[in-house]
Formats: C-alpha cells, sequence, structure tokens
C-alpha cells in the first residue's frame, strides 16, 4: 500500500517501522505462504512419492507379468517335446529313423504317425532325417523353405532336444523354427534326429498378455537379434530405447522385450505436474491481485481519517471526519468523530472557564477601583454635613451617603461572588439581590 504519511528527519523511529509491518504488506506475505506452501509441497510429494510408488508398482507388476511370460514359453516349447519324444519313441519310427538304408520311403505305419503329429495347430510339419540319410526328409509346404539355409540358422539346446531357427517371417512366409530330437539311446550329437517344424506365432503368441495398447508392445526376440511380434510379424519400428525392458533368457539367446510405445498414463501424470505449477502461480498471481485491491480499498478508507486526525491536531474541531468503512475501519471512523466531538465540547469549556476567570479578574480590580473613590467620596460627605447649617443640606448630604453605602454593598457582593471560598447558595442570594 502506498504510504499516505509524510516522512522527514522528524519522523519517529517507530512510526517507519510501523510502515514496513503494515497491514496489507503483511497479508500479502501471509496469504503467499498460507496458498503457496501447500501447493509446493504436494507438488514436492507428487514428484518424489507419488511418481517413484507408481514406478515401482509399475516395475513390480511387469516383473511379474514377465515372469509369467516366460513360464507360458517355456511350458510351451516342453509340450511341443514331448509331443517329440512320444513320436520319436513309437517303435516304427524309432526303427526307420535307425535303420532305414539311404533314400528309402517309410512304411505306411511311419507316414500315418507322421500325419496324426501334423494334427496340431502349432505345427506346420515334421522333418526327420534318417541316420543314414545325407539330408533331412521335409514334410511340410515347400514354400515355407524359400530363402532359408538349415545349416545357417542358430542352434539353441533346450531341455532334451535343440531348437533350429527361427527362420525369419518375410512377405512371401511366416516365421518357423524346429525343434528336434534325438531318438533314445544314441550319442549326444547323432546322425538320426526327428523334428517339429513349429509355427513361430504360436510361440510368440503366448506373450499377447504383456500388451497395453498404446503403451507397451510385447516383442520376442530370437537368437538373430530380430525382434518378432506376438503376432509373428518382424515390427516396422523394431528401433529400442531407454524406456524398453528385457527380461532374462527364458532359453539361451531368446528374451522378452517390452517396447516402449509412449506416455498415455505418464502423459497425464506430467499435465498433472504442469497444472500444479501452474496452479501455484496462478494462485500467487491471484493472491498478489487481491492484496493490492485490498490495499487500494484499505488506502481511500484509512486516508480520510489520517486528513481528519491531521486537521483535529491542527485544531480544527468543526470538520467532521469521513466515517464511511467496512468492520473495523467504519468502527475506528465512527470512534475518532466521537473523538473530534467530545474534544470539541472540551475545548469550547475550556475557552469558556478561561474567559470567565479573565472576566472575574477583570471585575474584581474593577470593584476595588470603584471602592476606593466611594470611601473618599463618603468620608467627605459626611465631613461636609457637620459645617453645613443650612438644613436641607444635611438631609441630601445624608441621601448621597446612603446611595455610596448601597453602591459599596454591590461591589462587596461582587467581589463576595468572585471569591473562590463562596459557596452556591450565597451566589444566589446575589443574583436575587441584584
Amino acid at each position: 500500500m502506498k504510504s499516505i504519511i509524510k516522512y522527514d528527519a522528524s519522523t519517529p523511529p517507530r512510526l517507519k517501522v510501523l510502515r514496513r509491518n503494515g497491514l496489507a504488506r503483511r497479508y500479502l506475505f501471509s496469504a503467499l505462504l498460507i496458498a503457496l506452501v501447500p501447493l509446493i509441497v504436494l507438488a514436492f510429494m507428487y514428484d518424489t512419492q507419488y511418481v517413484k510408488a507408481l514406478e515401482k508398482v509399475t516395475e513390480s507388476r511387469t516383473n511379474a507379468r514377465l515372469a509369467g511370460a516366460e513360464n507360458l514359453l517355456r511350458t510351451f516349447l516342453q509340450e511341443r517335446i514331448y509331443e517329440l519324444e512320444a513320436l520319436a519313441d513309437i517303435p516304427e519310427v524309432f526303427e526307420w529313423l535307425t535303420t532305414a538304408s539311404p533314400n528309402e520311403e517309410p512304411s505306411a505305419e511311419v507316414m500315418t504317425q507322421l500325419r496324426q503329429a501334423l494334427d496340431s495347430p502349432h505345427l506346420y510339419g515334421v522333418v526327420v532325417k534318417p541316420s543314414r540319410f545325407e539330408v533331412p526328409l521335409w514334410y511340410l509346404t515347400q514354400t515355407l523353405l524359400d530363402q532359408v539355409a538349415l545349416d545357417q540358422l542358430p542352434l539353441t539346446p533346450f531341455a532334451n532336444g535343440e531348437i533350429i531357427g527361427p527362420a525369419l517371417p518375410t512377405e512371401n512366409r511366416p516365421g518357423w523354427f524346429i525343434l528336434r530330437l534325438s531318438p533314445t539311446g544314441l550319442n549326444p550329437t547323432p546322425e538320426a534326429w526327428i523334428g517339429l517344424v513349429v509355427r513361430l506365432a504360436s510361440l510368440t503368441d503366448q506373450v499377447k498378455d504383456l500388451s497395453l495398447t498404446g503403451l507397451q508392445s510385447p516383442l520376442v526376440v530370437t537368437p538373430q537379434d530380430v525382434p518378432i511380434t506376438a503376432v509373428g510379424n518382424i515390427p516396422g519400428d523394431s528401433s529400442s530405447s531407454a524406456k524398453d525392458i528385457d527380461s532374462n533368457d527364458f532359453i539361451d539367446g531368446w528374451h522378452i522385450r517390452l517396447q516402449w510405445l509412449g506416455d498415455p498414463l505418464l502423459g497425464p501424470l506430467e499435465s498433472a505436474r504442469f497444472g500444479l505449477i501452474f496452479l501455484a502461480s496462478g494462485a500467487a498471481l491471484a493472491v498478489i491481485l487481491l492484496s493490492r485491491h485490498l490495499s487500494r480499498r484499505l488506502e481511500k478508507q484509512v486516508t480520510p481519517l489520517i486528513e481528519g486526525a491531521d486537521r483535529v491536531a491542527g485544531g480544527d474541531f468543526d470538520t467532521p471526519l469521513h466515517t464511511e468503512g467496512t468492520a473495523e475501519i467504519g468502527y475506528l471512523a465512527f470512534a475518532l468523530e466521537r473523538m473530534r466531538l467530545r474534544l470539541r465540547r472540551l475545548v469550547k469549556s475550556m475557552v469558556d472557564v478561561e474567559r470567565r476567570a479573565i472576566l472575574g479578574q477583570f471585575s474584581a480590580g474593577v470593584a476595588h477601583e470603584i471602592r476606593n473613590p466611594l470611601a473618599t467620596i463618603k468620608t467627605t460627605i459626611q465631613a461636609l454635613s457637620r459645617k453645613e447649617s443650612d438644613p436641607q443640606t444635611p438631609k441630601l448630604m445624608e441621601s448621597v451617603d446612603h446611595e455610596i453605602d448601597r453602591v459599596n454593598d454591590v461591589v462587596q457582593l461582587l467581589l463576595d461572588y468572585l471569591s473562590p471560598q463562596r459557596s452556591q447558595g450565597e451566589q444566589g442570594q446575589y443574583y436575587r439581590r441584584c
């Protein structure tokens, strides 16, 4: 609030301190403190506690979901191993793998068993390599072998078998891999083996539950370090970011990656954070504007009171004070106006008393001055009356003497009235006698 008090070298230091501790300034600081501190504390707690807690909960939940997906992938592969073991342990199949001559066609019983294995929706076909064959035999659609070199595919051990591949998907064919197993009783690196050609999409489909629309996309990363989507395709954008989450290998060279797509959840949180900042700034601005408004209103109400007090201090008791105001200011104005009226009556009564005192002193002086000549005149009249021979003259002299006594009595009454020892009753008697 702009100061309406003029300061100079004679201004008391206490008054300057009061100005620095003005009501408007204290209200401004108090309002800013009350409005901003909770917002700052809330923003601090939001940044340090809520976001951390959210990230921790999200991380723990993500780790649990990743562990579950890893178990699903291993279980899927283990089930195919069981199917493969059951197929390899069939006597007809085992015998043909171990004893078939080069280029010998499998028997009808063997083909029946192989066809039964192809009934699984997770398989594209079967590949077998008898111990005496130079190359394996493929029982699947030949287009799946386009641009595929078996000896160039990665080899990964799993359980008591091996995984060959995968053959990555292209525009013309889907991806697949071979889960192969050597017949029971053969060497660890046998010449005879049987394998299932498994749909790569059947394996990657196990991670579809990890998908969070607009937030995370689950990928299965192959030994070639190529990510595959849950539907078995190579994603259009396979670049990794710092927010991507990679799991442990569920088998050697294979792991899950949660690809970060954006901030659909953290975006609103960031908006809330900026909202808190804007809210704090808006609150500060509102408090400043409110304090300026209140300061101006306070100045309009206090200024007439200060000016009126200055007029009263200068001796002007007749000009009324401005008594309009709200709440405490109105009460203060009314009290100051009552003070002005009482001061005016008090000063007026003091002036009257002083005037009467001066008049009394003057009257006492006049009375003394009158009594002295009267005493001289009376003495002279009495002396003259004794020497007069004319009988009429003494009577006149007696009349003059009587009037002199009367005047003297009036002067005495006046002096008695002006004397402070006289009671009010005697003063009343004076008025009655006069």
